[in-house]
């Protein structure tokens, strides 16, 4: 039991630092694993990257700034201002959705590996 802790924090401590360089080039917000939700109410106002994560803009909401999603997924129904980068993630797009900025969407193996809430680094 403790040997499969042992193994999963030092897997999370790995992700985070080979995450890293890619906090440093885009900064901003940094979530690591779970489920986002941007609401109306709770619109975010800044720059974002999500890893492992499970993304969901609502209708009505709004994001203000660069959305960088790595092996996540995005599902849009909101507005995003600025561009949308995608590495290795699943995005869909709603009838709804609004991006004022680029869409920038790359996968070279095209599979996308969800994990549970690691950590979120404003």
């Amino acid at each position: 039991m403790i040997r499969n802790w042992m193994v999963f924090f030092l897997g999370a401590a790995l992700l985070a630092t080979l995450g890293l360089p890619f906090v440093v080039l885009h900064p901003g917000e940094f979530v690591l694993g779970g489920d986002y939700h941007i609401t109306s109410e709770a619109p975010l106002e800044r720059d974002v990257s999500f890893y492992f994560a499970q993304v969901t803009v609502d209708e009505g909401a709004r994001v203000d700034g660069q959305m960088y999603l790595y092996s996540s997924t995005l599902d849009l129904h909101g507005v995003v201002t600025k561009g949308i980068h995608a590495f290795e993630s699943d995005l869909t797009i709603h009838d709804t959705a609004r991006v004022e900025g680029e869409i920038d969407q790359n996968a070279f193996i095209h599979w996308t590996l969800l994990l549970p809430a690691i950590a979120l680094f404003p």
